[in-house]
């Protein structure tokens, strides 16, 4: 596999991987306060918090296997995109590369929070666009970059 193949799987992989971390992040923190709050106004009990983690831990497992339906693609439009500037875009430094990721991962998830109901903690507010798709598309971003100049180095020490 070619390391431009590499570099966009490696890209999806790893903006799944912090997708879903800081979704199911915000997810969990987020019913644990509420949790807490709820628990010292005496609505509910202490034993119901555990019950908010493992929420919290198959929300990760759901938005990991749901992100890789969003970002696979969109990786794969956007190594092709940068296919034909490869040489030019090598040379660029690697922090270009999360920025450009944290603006696509921002507007992907701005166009997914559109769908959903105003205000919304999780898909409707401001924190959940940067807390989670900027997040992600900036990892994304950042593991292309670092397996191009991987691939180059490879390539550099074969001749």
């Amino acid at each position: 596999m070619t390391s431009w193949m590499r570099a966009m799987m490696l890209a999806a992989w790893s903006a799944s991987a912090v997708g879903a971390a800081s979704f199911a992040s915000l997810f969990t923190l987020a019913n644990l306060a509420f949790g807490i709050y709820e628990v010292a106004q005496g609505r509910t009990k202490v034993a119901d918090l555990p019950g908010v983690v493992v929420g919290g831990a198959t929300t990760f497992v759901l938005a990991l296997l749901f992100s890789f339906a969003i970002t696979v693609p969109v990786s794969l439009v956007m190594g092709a995109c940068a296919y034909p500037f490869l040489n030019t875009i090598q040379a660029v430094d690697h922090w270009a590369f999360g920025v450009v990721g944290l603006a696509v991962g921002t507007l992907i998830w701005l166009g997914l929070s559109s769908t959903g109901p105003a205000g919304n903690l999780y898909f409707g507010s401001w924190i959940s666009v940067f807390a989670i798709g900027g997040l992600a598309g900036c990892a994304g971003g950042l593991a292309f970059s670092r397996q191009l100049r991987r691939g180059q180095a490879e390539r550099n020490r074969a001749f």
